[in-house]
């Protein structure tokens, strides 16, 4: 079981790498076009749409037709569509291979968190929690690499090769290491239904729990999509983008796999409110701050956002187990697809329109926004009530 779970941490490393390779495009997309902030904002977020469209159809597709074989081709289409990026050509194509790059993202993820929660035996949310490390860990090198890759002094055809081949190289790694499909488990119920059948007398805590999710995932994007502006406003080249956006990222796989080892089934709740309480101080901070010490509370905000993430699907699986692809879809793809379509452009319209830092006070609006969502949640009494 171990291998199999470093193996799907192998793949999701993978799709996340160069799923967040895409914020690390800011400044070569507006130099390369000539675009201002909120065109790029604009064409980064359409870029992303696909990303929130598939996992939630996807994952109700695999909850009825059985597509395990299909996690290391989500992983290819990922690899090959964001890399395209890096020839140089017209911004149409630019924009269809990043689309098609997010189709893979949207492919991976509902079916492989089913995977690692059924690898699980008495602790869902570590081996959910180790399994979304690797996606972590893949969001801190993508940016860096990227930026190495665009700094380079070399032909758009090697670098094109430079940001294919590590991708492809580490999915035939997990998919060697992975094997054969595992069967079906016990707690994966032979009895899936439509996602609306799933939701039955569920709606309110359901809803709630999507919309927090989706007020979580908006503070971290725009605080990701900050970065390049703020830097880029202050003299900073692509390489400190890509080290910001790394450190930011490796913050959020260290609060990640605190959640995911600490936390036990029903105190979702109350973890969910107290971290996101914890993150407002340094969120609150963060506009006065400047250089070290911005990046060290961006830190400190990364770890407590990302601390509720195998909570949140922990307990939404929970509570929808016969639809549970569609929930893993809901809380992951829509929430962070919806957040990944507007942030980019939100963000581009406050620096046009205000300063580099503005977007730092929307953040804060966000977490306080997942704060009162998690409270109004029902009691931790009535979810534990409520799971399938």
């Amino acid at each position: 079981m171990t291998r199999r779970i470093f193996a799907l941490a192998i793949l999701h490393f993978v799709i996340d790498s160069y799923a967040l390779m895409i914020p690390a495009l800011w400044l070569p997309i507006k130099q390369r076009y000539d675009l201002s902030a909120v065109e790029v904002g604009m064409i980064l977020g359409l870029c992303t749409l696909p990303f929130g469209l598939c996992q939630p159809l996807w994952g109700a597709l695999s909850d009825r037709v059985d597509v395990r074989r299909l996690l290391a081709l989500g992983a290819v289409v990922t690899v090959l569509g964001i890399s395209m990026v890096m020839l140089q050509q017209p911004l149409l194509p630019t924009v269809i291979f990043i689309m098609i790059g997010c189709c893979g993202v949207g492919f991976f993820h509902p079916e492989a968190g089913i995977t690692a929660t059924n690898l699980g035996r008495s602790g869902m949310s570590r081996t959910l929690g180790f399994f979304l490390v690797g996606g972590f860990l893949g969001q801190a090198t993508g940016p860096l690499w990227i930026s190495y890759v665009i700094e380079s002094e070399t032909s758009a055809t090697i670098q094109t090769i430079l940001a294919i081949v590590p991708g492809l190289a580490l999915i035939v790694v997990g998919a060697v290491m992975f094997g054969r499909p595992i069967r079906r488990h016990t707690r994966d119920s032979d009895d899936q239904v439509s996602w609306f059948q799933a939701l039955a007398g569920r709606h309110w805590p359901i809803w709630l729990l999507i919309a927090m999710n989706t007020m979580r995932f908006f503070c971290v994007y725009v605080l990701l999509y900050t970065i390049p502006p703020y830097l880029a406003a202050a003299g900073h080249g692509q390489i400190m983008i890509g080290q910001w956006q790394s450190i930011f990222n490796v913050s959020q796989a260290f609060g990640l796999l605190l959640g995911g080892m600490t936390a036990a089934i029903g105190r979702e709740r109350i973890i969910c409110a107290g971290s996101t309480a914890l993150s407002l101080i340094p969120l609150l901070l963060l506009p006065i701050f400047e250089g070290t010490s911005m990046i060290i509370c961006l830190a400190f905000i990364g770890v407590g956002m990302a601390w509720t993430t195998a909570i949140v699907i922990q307990l939404g699986q929970g509570l929808v187990s016969r639809a549970s692809r569609w929930m893993t879809g809901m809380l992951i793809g829509f929430a962070s697809g919806i957040s990944a379509l507007t942030g980019p452009w939100l963000v581009g319209a406050l620096v046009d329109n205000f300063s580099a830092r503005t977007p730092l006070y929307w953040a804060t609006g966000f977490a306080v926004a997942t704060l009162v969502t998690a409270l109004a949640l029902p009691s931790q009494k009535r979810l534990n009530a409520l799971r399938d």
